[in-house]
């Protein structure tokens, strides 16, 4: 998977966008292609447990998609304390179930 940093502004409210590409039949052993899987996301500061948020594809995934979650994020203080974030995928396919970081969010403040 790419390993994008993307920045978005505090007290904005989005979805996030996620690219999901480079899936290798060795980094998730049956399946090359994303057809049929489903997708989480996570947004994780470092050290904590992940709190995993419902998504879906933007069209139709092949060996690479665009997954965007369920509901919009809102970048707050409240909800986001610090300014760096991980994000993680988490895609099932099948019994499989293959989680790999997917890039990391800047919170930029005013």
């Amino acid at each position: 998977m790419s390993h994008k940093t993307v920045t978005v502004q505090r007290g904005s409210v989005d979805y996030l966008d996620v690219e999901i590409d480079s899936l290798a039949p060795t980094s998730f052993i049956s399946a090359a292609s994303l057809v049929g899987s489903t997708v989480r996301l996570a947004i994780v500061a470092t050290g904590a447990t992940p709190t995993w948020r419902d998504a879906d594809w933007v069209g139709t995934p092949t060996t690479e998609g665009l997954a965007r979650t369920d509901a919009v994020v809102t970048w707050s203080a409240a909800n986001f304390a610090g300014v760096v974030y991980n994000i993680y995928a988490e895609i099932t396919s099948g019994s499989e179930v293959h989680i790999e970081p997917a890039g990391t969010i800047k919170i930029r403040e005013f």
